[in-house]
């Protein structure tokens, strides 16, 4: 393709060598895409890729990061293909190396149009390292409209160094006051407070299972109780009440009678019971302390 007339020559002695080096491989592009809905994934991820891992810390890491990110996203809006992205990203590369090798923004300029020139064809194809007419004016209208507004940034950026300023802080931190020893126990005592504190712990909580439990047998018996003393409120309403029938007088007389005979039944063993448990203690009473058994191994 021909070079227009009123196109400048780059001088060549300030000028890089046009020959793009790829910086990303098709594969690592598809990734740093993905990554495009969490910006600091991705920024981590290009960074790595890039070698500027200090970028959070050094500006002209920062403004490289950067600079391909603006080139990537413009790439993605354009619609190209891994081939032309990367095409466009060394071209990119190579315009930035030419400031910090310190070109002049005519020659920056003359450097991109070049490559241009070099790239641009009728018919580029689906996906390729070259652009069509129509890519190469919206290629050049984007540098124009970013990379060659700030070049004097760029080239202040890149030409002087960064100025470093460094602080120190005294930051109190608080420390757990130590206890004095004077109160210290010695192991021995130590460990058998701690049984006894143990110990204490164990029967308090027996005590209280013993409490609960007899709480609960009180409530059975006090409901037992209740639930007896309804029933024979019953019976002896229903034993009170007159019958309607023959069959009715017959069973209330005999209820009657059976009660009346557990009531005597129960008077005798009531005095039984009493008499046999005095005969116990006379006879416990006459026959002496119970006989110790004599300690093994004596002989008589």
């Amino acid at each position: 393709m021909a070079q227009e007339p009123d196109a400048q020559v780059p001088d060549e002695s300030n000028q890089p060598s046009s020959t793009s080096t790829t910086v990303l491989s098709p594969e690592q592009l598809e990734e740093y895409y993905k990554l495009r809905n969490e910006p600091s994934a991705a920024d981590i991820f290009l960074a790595a890729v890039l070698g500027l891992t200090e970028y959070q810390f050094d500006a002209r890491a920062a403004a490289r990061l950067d600079y391909a990110s603006y080139v990537l996203e413009f790439a993605q809006d354009q619609g190209y293909g891994p081939l032309r992205t990367l095409s466009l990203l060394s071209i990119a590369n190579n315009l930035l190396q030419a400031c910090v090798q310190g070109c002049s923004f005519v020659d920056a300029e003359a450097t991109l149009k070049t490559q241009l020139i070099a790239l641009c064809s009728p018919k580029p194809g689906l996906d390729t390292e070259r652009f069509s007419p129509q890519q190469v004016a919206r290629i050049g209208a984007f540098f124009a409209r970013t990379f060659f507004r700030h070049y004097r940034l760029y080239a202040y950026c890149f030409s002087q160094e960064q100025d470093l300023t460094e602080y120190s802080a005294e930051l109190l931190v608080e420390t757990p006051l130590v206890p004095s020893f004077s109160g210290a126990l010695p192991e021995v005592e130590w460990h058998a407070q701690l049984e006894q504190r143990q110990a204490e712990e164990v029967a308090a909580k027996q005590a209280a299972e013993e409490a609960e439990q007899a709480r609960q047998e009180a409530e059975r018996s006090e409901r037992a109780a209740q639930e007896k003393a309804e029933a024979e409120a019953a019976r002896q309403a229903e034993l009170a009440r007159k019958p309607a029938t023959l069959e009715e007088a017959i069973e209330r007389m005999v209820a009657i009678r059976l009660d009346q005979e557990k009531a005597v039944l129960a008077a005798e063993y009531r005095s039984k019971e009493g008499v046999l448990l005095q005969k116990i203690t006379e006879l416990e009473a006459r026959a002496g302390p119970p006989l110790q058994a004599e300690p093994s191994g004596k002989k008589k």
